[in-house]
Order: structure tokens, then sequence, then C-alpha cells
């Protein structure tokens, strides 16, 4: 799953504070352009133990819009952020005629940072995507319905500097 993302961050430092820690929030909005696996099950001939299991890719253009927020103490950051997305283009290549119909599409992050020095942090991320969509797909002798959903996850560790 590859994910390409443009986005603008509108950030602001609240005047307010939880256990002494400054109070961060904002606005992300951006485009994103996600190419994702799609496996379709097909028939090769009218037997029916001659199916075969095609990879595709289902490409995805969308907007997306969510808020985010961090809780800053001396040493410690903490993270989250959830987007809301919204697909205006999508399609299955590689398949004659297809469509895919979102019913869902978001993607967030919690995580937390250690301030090592003035301007190196080491933090610890989960970030994940989930998609759910319905398709159509007729490549002129079959065609198929059906419905996919996807979630991708991941856990990075990272070394940051600020500047």
């Amino acid at each position: 799953w590859r994910i390409i993302t443009l986005e603008g961050i509108r950030h602001r430092t609240a005047g307010w504070s939880i256990f002494g820690g400054r109070v961060g929030y904002g606005l992300r909005a951006g485009i994103q352009q996600h190419i994702m696996p799609f496996y379709l099950l097909a028939r090769n001939s009218d037997a029916a133990d001659d199916v075969k299991l095609n990879l595709k890719t289902a490409e995805a253009l969308a907007g997306s819009v969510g808020l985010m927020t961090e809780l800053d103490f001396r040493k410690w950051t903490y993270y989250w952020f959830m987007r809301y997305q919204v697909p205006f283009k999508s399609e299955i290549t590689g398949a004659n005629a297809s469509e895919i119909n979102y019913t869902l599409a978001f993607d967030g992050l919690v995580g937390a940072s250690y301030r090592l020095f003035q301007q190196a942090k080491l933090g610890l991320f989960w970030y994940g995507q989930y998609h759910q969509y319905d398709f159509t797909v007729d490549n002129g002798e079959y065609v198929f319905n059906g419905s996919q959903s996807l979630l991708f996850s991941n856990i990075d560790l990272r070394l940051g500097f600020e500047f």
C-alpha cells in the first residue's frame, strides 16, 4: 500500500494547559493518493477448478481533513490526529471496466516523543489507515460485485531534529 500525501497544517497553542503541559491543536487538510492491492478471483475457462487469483491494484485520490492535538511537557510530547478521507477518483487498474464506491475511509496517529536535547527527539508512533468500499468489475465475460475492507498499520521509531 503506497500513500502519497500533500497537506497543510494550521497549528495553534491553547491559552490553557492540562496537568501542566502546553496544549497544541490544529487542522490538517490535504490530498492523498493511495495505491492498494486488489485481489480478483476469476475463472480462466468453464471448468469449475480452473480458477485464478489475479492481483490488481485499486487506486484512489482523496481529499482529507481532520483534527490534531499535542500535549507538550518539558521532556515528553504526546500526539494524536484523525483524518476523514473523501475519495473523488478511484479505479481498479488492469480491469476492463471497474467501479469503486467508498463507504468509509480514514487514517489516524497516536504517539509520544522524548526530548533528548534541545533540538533532538526520539519517538514511538502508531499510524493506521482504514478503507472500505464496494466494487464492480466487468471483464467482458463475467461481472464481479463485492466489497473490500483494508487496514494498513505500522509502528515507527523516529529520531527527529528540529530547526
